[in-house]
């Protein structure tokens, strides 16, 4: 688990920019055109296969939980892309170094919980990626 961090990066941006995506992998670009291309407000709660179980979109509606009830997450196999259809979300960010304590283990679901992180960045946003996700597997690759 050490090392984690190396290669990770976080992208922040809005599907109503003129952004060049060419630079992302590809599959983050696929992702990109999927979110312009649906109307997530028109949606059911579920996951929708794009590419099988490489590349899926699974709606939720999320109600925002104090930070107090929310447990610093990750993911080994998947990375997600967030959108924001409505509302307003905080979300907190740190490399993961492979050092914090795990707190619960889903493999099924590709979710590790930790105890406690450090060194967190708290960004809000509105309307932008955040409360309906997009997983991909090894887009790095």
């Amino acid at each position: 688990m050490k090392g984690r961090q190396k290669g990770a990066e976080m992208i922040f941006s809005s599907i109503h920019t003129q952004d060049d995506y060419s630079n992302y992998p590809k599959a983050v670009q696929r992702a990109i055109e999927y979110l312009k291309s649906n109307d997530f407000t028109k949606m059911q709660t579920g996951v929708y296969e794009i590419e099988g179980k490489l590349l899926y979109a699974q709606v939720f509606d999320a109600m925002t939980e104090p930070v107090s009830d929310r447990k610093p997450e990750v993911h080994e196999k998947y990375l997600d892309v967030q959108f924001l259809v409505t509302g307003r979300e905080k979300l907190g960010f740190t490399p993961d170094t492979g050092n914090y304590e795990v707190d619960e283990r889903f493999d099924e679901r590709d979710l590790i919980f930790y105890k406690k992180v450090e060194n967190v960045s708290v960004y809000s946003f509105q309307q932008m990626y955040t409360d309906h996700r997009l997983q991909m597997e090894n887009l790095w690759k």
